[in-house]
């Protein structure tokens, strides 16, 4: 073979080697170079930080340690990595466990590989070995790697991705981006949002602050959750004015729809029976389970049809109380989640019994080992209520109708008894005229004060008493008005006598406007006591108070009468 043939295959032999050779370099970052000295200050770890800007984190960032001022026998530590958000907390969060990082080596060269732009805090140590005195140093380094978006950016492309709709369907997309887009990391390594949203893996808080993240950045209110005891974090999230908790952490299990949504929107109890530690936290109280995605998706609702049947049965007993017991065995977390989501659409669903609406309450208890039941309490309507209302608007139909026939015919008797005291008024005036007496002298002059009344006689008295109270008794009969007129009749045809004289007065004043009203209101009030079928007491009252009322009338025309007898000159 020819020399010139060789060099053509060997050059690009040659070009392979050196392009293979040459990558790893150019991947790798700068490296950053960190000098510490033994003698500082403790207070120079805080005052004065080392700042550098890092513009590639295409692979690894290199920390090349220098120790000064010491016996040159050292340890060195990679302690801290951290990295600032500024969309939610404000400040730093570790981007990896502390815990789990390496520990003091021999080596001065500290790695660490970095996804995303941003500003970190790094924590070097240094230990001199022959005097065990150590000291740190606080590295701020900011990286601004085209290539390497920060994770605020990403967080705004994935919202961006998400299409619109409720708040209850923007949450659920977003819980299914992280499960979708996320490894569980059983190294236990990456603890925050850097990880899940640039690495693709992390730990329950790693999923927890990715999720908060994106929420925040979709506009829907949310909270963390921490069960220290436990050392586990999910979310709280705000859908439709409601408080829910949401685990992505335990919901990513690699399952199907109903295993990788089942803490999905649920409620403290829930939370708790997974995590006994769990308490509500002020602010995030959750006890709803209308965006359960067990409820939204209608699984909920074939759990609770399992109780239909049985359910009827009991109301058609007319049983207050029962339980029933679930037909599924699913595991003891699943078959919490699964059947207070049944609970609460049979809370939702109505139920009747014998063509009535009853009230039912349903509740899911269950044991630590999974042993549950479906508890319920039923109201069922009144029956008497109907009845009682029947028969309490029959009697007050019955009353009206009676107080409404008394009323008319009160009506009639008093338009005959003033008819008829019209009559006898206009006799008596044409009497008294006769007799020359004044017909327009008012009651009070006849019940003057000075007056004698000592001649008046005890049975002239009684029996104008007894006449007065025959007239009112007749102003009540039903044919009052026939026999008063009989009565004027024959008044005009017979010699007028001192009885009968009377008895025209006391008709004429029970008749005769405001000197009449005492007489008038006992009539009246003897025609409601008599005309309402009073009994016991009410007629006892009738029967005095008739009589007084009459001999009260009496009394004043006789007074009336005495007076104008003395008046009148004798001829």
């Amino acid at each position: 073979m020819s020399l010139k043939n060789q060099y053509r295959i060997l050059l690009p032999l040659f070009v392979l080697v050196f392009l293979f050779l040459g990558a790893p370099e150019r991947a790798h970052a700068e490296d950053v170079s960190v000098e510490i000295d033994l003698n500082a200050d403790m207070m120079d770890f805080y005052n004065n930080p080392q700042n550098v800007t890092v513009t590639s984190i295409g692979g690894p960032v290199n920390f090349v340690v220098t120790g000064v001022n010491g016996s040159g026998n050292y340890q060195y530590y990679l302690n801290d990595v951290e990295l600032y958000d500024s969309t939610i907390y404000h400040g730093y969060y570790y981007v990896a466990d502390p815990s789990r990082l390496p520990g003091y080596q021999t080596s001065n060269v500290l790695t660490f590989q970095f996804t995303a732009s941003g500003t970190y805090k790094i924590v070097i140590y240094i230990m001199d070995m022959n005097s065990h005195a150590y000291k740190r140093k606080q590295v701020i380094m900011t990286v601004n790697d085209p290539s390497r978006p920060s994770v605020e950016a990403v967080a705004d492309s994935v919202v961006a991705q998400c299409p619109g709709g409720s708040a209850y369907d923007r949450a659920l997309w977003l819980h299914d981006w992280v499960l979708n887009h996320v490894t569980y990391d059983y190294s236990y390594m990456y603890v925050g949002s850097e990880a899940v949203l640039t690495r693709g893996t992390g730990i329950c808080e790693g999923y927890a602050r990715a999720y908060q993240l994106l929420l925040t950045k979709a506009g829907i209110a949310n909270g963390l959750i921490e069960d220290r005891p436990d050392g586990h974090i999910w979310n709280a999230v705000n859908i439709d004015g409601a408080w829910y908790q949401v685990d992505c952490t335990w919901d990513d299990n690699g399952g199907d729809a109903l295993a990788t949504h089942k803490y999905f929107c649920v409620t403290d109890a829930i939370m708790t029976y997974s995590h006994p530690n769990h308490a509500a936290v002020a602010g995030y109280a959750s006890n709803s389970m209308a965006a359960n995605y067990m409820v939204r998706s209608g699984a909920a609702a074939n759990w609770a049809n399992e109780f239909t049947s049985g359910i009827q049965s009991n109301l058609d007993s007319k049983n207050t109380s029962f339980s029933l017991t679930p037909a599924q065995n699913y595991d003891r977390y699943f078959k919490m989640i699964a059947y207070t989501s049944a609970a609460y659409v049979l809370n939702v669903k109505s139920y009747s019994t014998g063509g009535k609406t009853v009230s039912l309450q349903a509740t899911y208890t269950q044991d630590g080992a999974g042993n549950g039941s479906m508890n319920f309490t039923v109201t069922y309507p009144e029956e008497t209520t109907t009845v009682a209302q029947t028969t309490v608007a029959k009697t007050t139909k019955e009353t009206t109708k009676g107080t409404t026939t008394k009323e008319t015919t009160k009506k009639q008797t008093d338009k005959g008894s003033s008819k008829d005291a019209e009559e006898k008024e206009s006799e008596d005036e044409e009497k008294t005229t006769a007799a020359g007496k004044d017909p327009e002298q008012s009651l009070e002059d006849m019940l003057d004060p000075d007056a004698e009344s000592g001649s008046v006689n005890d049975t002239e008295e009684t029996e104008d008493a007894e006449a007065a109270e025959e007239a009112v008794d007749a102003e009540t009969d039903d044919d009052v008005s026939g026999e008063a007129e009989d009565r004027n009749a024959e008044d005009g045809n017979a010699e007028v006598s001192e009885n009968e004289t009377v008895s025209d007065g006391n008709e004429k004043i029970a008749g005769s406007g405001e000197n009449g009203d005492l007489a008038e209101d006992a009539a009246v009030a003897a025609e409601d006591v008599s005309g309402k079928g009073a009994s016991g007491a009410g007629k006892i009252l009738a029967a005095v108070m008739i009589p007084l009322a009459a001999a009260g009338a009496a009394l004043w025309f006789i007074l009336w009468k005495k007076r104008k007898k003395e008046d009148t000159p004798e001829e």
